[in-house]
Order: C-alpha cells, then sequence, then structure tokens
C-alpha cells in the first residue's frame, strides 16, 4: 500500500534533533559570483525540497518575510551528487567551487532520517520520494514556524536523494556560517583545479554522473541564466 503524502497538522510538535557543533565541517558546491559567496542564503523561492519561502510555488519570488536557505551535504560525493544528481551531468566551468563550512555557534536541526519525519506526522519519502515540491515545502514552513522538536530548531536533517548521504537545509533562523580553515588557508576550491577534479571524478562517476570541464562561454550560468538548483 503506497501513503500520500499529507499536509502537516499544524502546530507540529515531537520528533527528533540533532545538533551540529561544528567540529567536522560540512560541504557546499556551488556557482560563485560576486553576490553568491560560498555561505550565502538564498532568498529567492520557494525551489527545493526544504525551502521555507512563503511566495507561492507557482510563483518564486524574494522572500517578503526575509526566509532564507542554504543545503549543505555531509561530503564532496553527496554535495556534488545533489547539485548534479538529477540531470546526471556535471558540466564544471571555472566558477564552480566546493567549500567546507563550519557555524559560527552550535546550531539544532529537525532530524527526518529514518523514523523522524513519521514522529511530526510525515513520512520517510520527505527525505528521497519524487514528490511535489509544494508539498515538502509545505512541511520547511511548518517546521520553520512551529519547531517542532527543539525551541532552536533552525533547518532539517535529511537523507540526500541521489547519493544516499546526509544534507542539511538550514535556515535564516541559523547562526552565521563560516567557511573552514586549515592551517589558515580556506577551505574554498574550485572544482576545476586538477586535484579536485580528479576527487570529483573519483566520488561521483560511480553514481553514473557524468563530468565534463567547460569554459565560461560554455556555461549557461556564467552567460546570465538563472539557476534553480542548490548551487
Amino acid at each position: 500500500m503506497v501513503t500520500h503524502l499529507a499536509a502537516p497538522e499544524r502546530p507540529l510538535s515531537g520528533g527528533r534533533w540533532w545538533r551540529w557543533d561544528g567540529r567536522r565541517p560540512w560541504f557546499r558546491v556551488y556557482h560563485a559570483r560576486p553576490d553568491r559567496p560560498a555561505t550565502a542564503r538564498r532568498r529567492f523561492g520557494p525551489i527545493e525540497r526544504f525551502d521555507p519561502h512563503t511566495p507561492p510555488f507557482t510563483d518564486p519570488a524574494e522572500c517578503p518575510d526575509g526566509r532564507s536557505v542554504i543545503y549543505l551535504s555531509d561530503s564532496l560525493r553527496t554535495a556534488a551528487a545533489e547539485v548534479f544528481g538529477a540531470h546526471r551531468l556535471a558540466q564544471v566551468c571555472p566558477r564552480y567551487r566546493v567549500a567546507a563550512l563550519v557555524p559560527g555557534d552550535e546550531l539544532i536541526v529537525q532530524n527526518l532520517r529514518g523514523s523522524g519525519a513519521m514522529m511530526i506526522g510525515g513520512l520517510p519519502m520527505m527525505n528521497v520520494g519524487d514528490i511535489a515540491r509544494h508539498e515538502t515545502q509545505a512541511w520547511a514552513r511548518a517546521i520553520h514556524e512551529d519547531r517542532p522538536a527543539h525551541p532552536r530548531v533552525c533547518g532539517v536533517r535529511y537523507t540526500s536523494a541521489h547519493a544516499g548521504g546526509v544534507s542539511l537545509a538550514l535556515w535564516d533562523t541559523a547562526p552565521e556560517i563560516h567557511i573552514a580553515s586549515v592551517d589558515g588557508r580556506a577551505q574554498d576550491f574550485a572544482l576545476a583545479d586538477p586535484p579536485l577534479y580528479v576527487r570529483l571524478l573519483i566520488v561521483v562517476v560511480p553514481l553514473r554522473i557524468e563530468v565534463r570541464a567547460i569554459s565560461s562561454d560554455e556555461c549557461v550560468r556564467c552567460v546570465g541564466s538563472v539557476g534553480t538548483g542548490r548551487a
């Protein structure tokens, strides 16, 4: 029997929470530009699975309520699969980067993995299922507003739909996020750099994601098209 994901019954309460204390970084693959650093949260929405933005799904816009989101993953593999997995093609221009990020203060998110979604009235398929985005976004808004598991809930922890890893959707209510540093060097690198490009091939080709290096002139995002992915 297939059960359809129902709308959230408000107010939500209970469930499980998860703490990120910042001792290990999480990763973001993104397409850089002057107004989009590695730590930027997207105010335009709703677009993606756990966007909490208030404009209608059919008419995404800059959120008038100031809601925003940034998506992070537990590894380069998961982060790249989240960005490139839907089309099974990673077209890597010079502006695609990967950053290791840490929070300025510990943060708490609603844990939707395992039985976490069921415990607040949802379904595990919220994590990875082919569900209409407006349905999962309704849950994101409900969690954003009700903070069911803990008063400091500022996002969700969920299973990656493409790589089976773990991802976070952090909202405007989360503490500031910073680029991690190792021996004084910011951990934010171009995916086209040879060491990173080889690593990208190693982690995503087994997922049947094709990888191509392209120039900025060949990149639709570089020449002005507006992307809608997590990058």
